[in-house]
């Protein structure tokens, strides 16, 4: 028996498990599957038990884009949206950076929105720069806060003024008010006197953060106090409390009135429905005046024959006793209110100031203007000469919120301001 018959007989005579072995390998070399086919019918092998895995798997958001703000009185409202990569988010964390020019410090309140996008609110106590972002959130993670938004800018309603302080005159009281100590900076003022039984006896306005208005007609010899309520964009303020009690000074029982440079007294007419003699036109060129003036305790009314009530409730009546031979020339006043007509950034502490010219002179050249930056009841204001324009005001404090006003001088005196106009300092 040779070799190779011997290494066959020896595979065969072997145990069981062999030979199976040995069967099994050349039935599958021979194509046998157990099934009777051939190799070229075998079929790729089934891999038993889950084919896959069935959901989506969740990422987290990608940055969301800066979000949009809303001022409003005391408050901004964020709105946020998703960004253009990563999962869808189920929640924001808005962080917001305030700036108080007044303390020159930073507050960082925040809000949070539920859902894929929406909206939330910040309220603030002062006034203010606002910038905002926003972290988006789901189950997967956060995309860590995004990209910043503008700053806008936070009005506050002004807070409660100081008592105003008062002066009596003839059948009126003149108020001066300020700021209070907190909350945004007043625009208008309005003043209120109150006699003793707690009535309102008369209002007047007050424009800007800062000054004086007359409340007239008042009863002479009566008290009274006074009481203001600051106003801006943002809401009134709450009404201070009273100033010290005043008595105002009766006006006089006589009327003069000059009629070509001469002059007659006339007693008050009370009567209701008391018609004047006669009805003169009243026409103003430049400073002259073809007509009547009347003159009461210092206080001057020029008209037409229309009445005017000098406290007391005395209804006046002129009338001319002859016809005019000449006009009367009405004497030099202070000049009217210049116009504030823009504000722009010179450079981080200065402001340009542009105005024009009063429309009254006063009968007076103008001799300069004064313009004044007012930042928390305190005024800073310089002077300049006779030519309306642009003005540079400053240094001034940066990023500070001060208020301007124009007044016009000539050699009477001081007009009354401009209307004030806000800006931000820088």
């Amino acid at each position: 028996m040779g070799a190779r018959t011997r290494r066959f007989t020896s595979l065969a005579t072997g145990s069981s498990k062999a030979a199976a072995v040995v069967v099994c390998a050349v039935m599958l070399l021979a194509g046998c599957g157990g099934s009777g086919g051939s190799a070229t019918d075998a079929s790729t092998p089934v891999i038993r038990g889950d084919a896959g895995v069935s959901g989506t798997t969740v990422t987290a958001p990608g940055y969301p884009p800066a979000p949009t703000i809303v001022a409003g009185a005391g408050k901004i409202t964020v709105t946020v949206a998703p960004g253009t990569s990563g999962g869808t988010p189920t929640f924001y964390d808005v962080f917001t950076k305030h700036y108080d020019p007044a303390t020159k410090t930073y507050t960082y309140p925040r809000c949070s929105v539920s859902g894929a996008s929406g909206s939330c609110e910040v309220t603030f106590l002062t006034p203010g720069k606002v910038q905002v972002s926003a972290s988006a959130t789901n189950t997967a993670g956060s995309s860590g806060y995004g990209y910043w938004s503008a700053w806008a800018w936070v009005e506050t309603a002004p807070g409660t003024p100081p008592a105003p302080t008062v002066v009596a005159g003839t059948a009126k009281v003149t108020a001066t008010v300020a700021a209070g100590t907190s909350g945004g900076a007043p625009a208008t003022y309005t003043v209120k006197a109150y006699a003793v039984d707690g009535t309102v006896a008369g209002t007047c306005t007050v424009t800007g953060d800062a000054g004086s208005c007359e409340v007239t007609p008042l009863t002479g010899g009566s008290t009274y106090t006074v009481k203001a309520t600051a106003k801006n964009t943002a809401g009134d303020s709450g009404e201070s409390v009273e100033s010290s009690p005043v008595t105002v000074v009766a006006p006089s029982s006589t009327v003069t009135f000059n009629a070509n440079g001469g002059t007659e007294t006339m007693e008050n007419q009370t009567a209701s429905g008391t018609t004047p003699l006669r009805t003169n036109t009243f026409i103003k060129t430049g400073f002259v005046f073809d007509g009547w003036s009347a003159t009461l305790n210092g206080d001057k009314a020029y008209g037409d024959g229309d009445n005017y009530t000098f406290g007391e409730s005395a209804t006046l009546y002129a009338r001319w006793v002859a016809a005019p031979s000449s006009v009367v020339t009405q004497a030099a006043t202070v000049p009217g209110a210049p116009a504030l007509t823009a504000l722009s950034r010179r450079s981080k502490t200065e402001v340009w100031v542009t105005f024009s010219a009063p429309s009254s002179t006063g009968g007076a050249p103008i001799t300069g203007y004064t313009v004044t930056a007012t930042l928390n009841g305190k005024d800073v204001t310089q002077s300049f000469p006779a030519e309306a324009g642009r003005v540079s005001v400053g240094p001034l404090t940066r990023y500070a919120v001060y208020t301007f006003t124009v007044r016009a001088v000539n050699s009477v005196g001081t007009s009354e301001p401009s209307k004030a106009s806000r800006f931000t300092v820088g």
